[in-house]
């Protein structure tokens, strides 16, 4: 019988210099944050675009949705044809595709030709190079990285994804307020060419890439699901992300709404209250990298629980220094939970399983647009605040029946030991 250690672990504790001296990882870590600086700044952007022009809740929510959409349509997809093509080149052609999306949507913007059905195309095509993320990118630091620096390089990665959530929204509402819609758009594509050529820098050979041609996509997917099932670990992880993307993520659609609707905030101010989210999210990140906590799971657990009882409280926010101190507290419960994700489930699984469990890690988050939807809807009827409350509620709910099923993700569970996944 395996002794289960608590979380990923490193032999010694890694700095972020041992990490960024390998050009390689830099160049995948710097582009990391500017693919999530985009993601960031888009959606709010968009957001504000489509309440600004529609007034509905509904429809504005719907841009989260078609951002969040390919997670759950093409993340296993992903994950299974990640282990049979070289990663690099499918991040190249990823980035290749939207800096001409994007370029075409700034001019459509600033010609003032772009239609709702437009930024919809666009957020679609952006949320599918970031559901590459998980299984391309991430596996990509990681295995760059090496075995005993894994865990802190997806950490420190992950950091970098709550900084962008801090630099993103402000920089969109400024822009959005300055500039205009294609101002945004300009600078995505700008971002999107740079993050290029920072790839086409990497030189990268897969330690886990499958070269055989016997097993077909979808038996590689089926195979996936199934070792899913053998580890608790990894069910129990996937679960709370599949709560926390319906019934948490989703509160940053209806930020737009509450800043226009409940504060009378400006574009600029609905940005800096978005940023707040992430400056929480950001100094939390720091200091699960600098402490690089033993028990994983039970930072993932409880960061979440954190995260819905902020957005729950937020919700009812009657002043925007109220708003800013619980989105502040907000953030920190997200970093628990975004920053020690990826690394649970890395950890848990052998190395050729690795960007097929990401894969299905991705498909978990995409779980999101359902939550879009329903918040969406309630909004609708029963306006923003409420919505967002009700949802929050229903999803602290569940959470707790699941820390109650896998008591393991509180007291850490079989992870990876020596590179091969315990049972």
């Amino acid at each position: 019988m395996t002794t289960p250690p608590t979380a990923p672990q490193t032999t010694h504790r890694v700095s972020p210099w041992e990490l960024f001296r390998n050009v390689n990882y830099s160049c995948l870590w710097l582009a990391g944050g500017f693919i999530g600086t985009i993601r960031w700044l888009e959606l709010l952007v968009i957001s504000i675009y489509v309440y600004e022009i529609t007034g509905s809740p509904f429809l504005t929510a719907l841009m989260t949705f078609f951002r969040l959409l390919p997670m759950v349509l093409l993340g296993a997809v992903i994950g299974a044809v990640a282990e049979r093509l070289n990663r690099r080149v499918l991040m190249l052609c990823g980035l290749s595709v939207l800096m001409v999306t994007t370029t075409v949507l700034s001019a459509l913007a600033y010609t003032g030709n772009l239609e709702i059905w437009h930024a919809a195309i666009g957020a679609f095509l952006g949320g599918t190079v970031h559901t590459s993320e998980f299984p391309i990118r991430r596996i990509m630091v990681a295995e760059i990285a090496g075995s005993k620096r894994s865990a802190a390089a997806l950490a420190f990665d992950s950091l970098t994804n709550n900084t962008t959530r801090l630099i993103g929204p402000i920089s969109g509402g400024v822009l959005y307020d300055v500039i205009g819609l294609y101002g945004a758009y300009t600078l995505c594509a700008a971002l999107y060419a740079v993050s290029f050529l920072l790839v086409w820098r990497v030189e990268y050979t897969a330690e886990s890439q499958s070269t055989g041609t016997s097993a077909s996509y979808l038996t590689n997917i089926i195979e996936g699901f199934r070792f899913v099932r053998q580890r608790r670990m990894i069910v129990g992880t996937l679960l709370v992300t599949v709560i926390i993307n319906m019934f948490a993520v989703p509160f940053s659609a209806m930020v737009p709404v509450i800043g226009k609707e409940k504060l009378e905030l400006s574009a600029s101010l609905i940005g800096a209250l978005a940023t707040t989210e992430g400056l929480g999210a950001f100094l939390g990140a720091v200091l699960i990298a600098l402490l690089q906590p033993k028990n994983f799971p039970r930072t993932y657990l409880l960061g979440s629980f954190l995260f819905l009882a902020g957005v729950a409280v937020f919700a009812q926010s009657d002043t925007l220094i109220f708003a800013f101190g619980v989105l502040l507290v907000a953030g920190f419960g997200h970093a628990g939970f975004s920053t020690t994700q990826s690394a649970i489930i890395f950890g848990a699984a052998s190395p050729e399983m690795r960007s097929r469990m990401l894969g299905v890690l991705a498909t978990s988050i995409g779980g999101g647009p359902i939550g879009v939807l329903h918040l969406g809807w309630l909004a609708n009827n029963i306006g923003g605040p409420w919505a967002l409350t009700i949802v929050a509620i229903e999803g602290f709910v569940l959470l707790g029946f699941v820390a109650v099923i896998y008591p393991e993700l509180f007291r850490g569970g079989p992870l990876a030991v020596n590179g091969k996944a315990a049972e």
